[in-house]
């Protein structure tokens, strides 16, 4: 009888071994992949933004244009004084747009970058978790073996 003890108390011992090993693996391979949506949503929201700000002077641009012709059409010299000035000031706030339109997006593509890294780094210390997990239903198999025959 303690012979088939000691048996089912080794398999149970490897069972929860092998069982913590692959609990630690799976554990790391989610987040693994968490971490690959994550970089490929920093991608993606790159992507965006550079297409957005490419947009966005093109339409300043006609909007400088249109200010620049309707001032040339008064007959006011574009070239010279205040309506310089104010051309100069009306580029200035429009690419001070583009500038926060980029901004924010920086802060987003490094807010999914930091929790890619995190995952990865979670995914990391649950495997190394699974490790010592695995190790412990090892020598509780074991405790419990050595107690029944000492």
């Amino acid at each position: 009888m303690s012979t088939l003890f000691a048996a089912f108390t080794a398999a149970s011992a490897y069972t929860g071994y092998q069982g913590a090993k692959a609990e630690g693996k799976s554990i790391q391979a989610a987040q693994e992949y968490n971490a690959a949506i994550s970089e490929n949503q920093a991608e993606v929201e790159q992507r965006q933004t550079e297409e957005q700000i490419r947009r966005m002077r093109v339409v300043n641009r006609e909007i400088l244009d249109n200010q620049t012709a309707r001032r040339a059409g008064a007959g006011v010299d574009v070239s010279t004084g205040s309506a310089l000035i104010a051309s100069a000031e009306t580029a200035g706030r429009l690419e001070l747009e583009v500038f926060e339109e980029n901004r924010a997006s920086q802060g987003r593509q490094d807010q999914l970058r930091s929790q890619a890294a995190m995952d990865r780094f979670s995914g990391n210390q649950a495997r190394k978790a699974s490790k010592y997990k695995a190790g412990e239903a090892l020598f509780r198999g074991a405790g419990q073996i050595a107690a029944t025959y000492i």
